[in-house]
């Protein structure tokens, strides 16, 4: 486990969100959203809590409210980073086929 590195190092963003995805990956995902939390209190605007964060809400079926609401957070403080770009992506291709379908 990532105990002894968080003994020496402290609870970085970096180790904890380590421990958190290690745990998704286990199916874990009540603790790595504890987990997150803790990473997302040293960090609040940390991308890859963040990311990290929607992907384990999405797996727990939280509020999409509460999922927009960290989306829109890494938006406005990431809009370069990866997961961002892909949503941009997928939502501008999505109206561009909702525009075919509109109704006049």
């Amino acid at each position: 486990t990532a105990t002894p590195f968080i003994d020496k190092f402290g609870p970085t963003t970096s180790l904890l969100n380590g421990v958190a995805v290690a745990n998704m990956h286990m199916g874990k995902f009540d603790e790595a959203e504890k987990t997150l939390q803790n990473a997302l209190q040293q960090g609040p605007n940390d991308p890859d809590t963040l990311v990290n964060l929607i992907s384990c809400y999405q797996h727990l079926s939280k509020p999409s409210e509460l999922i927009q609401r960290h989306i829109n957070q890494l938006r406005s403080g990431a809009p370069n980073n990866p997961m961002v770009q892909q949503l941009n992506t997928v939502e501008g291709a999505f109206d561009r086929v909702a525009g075919t379908y509109a109704l006049n």
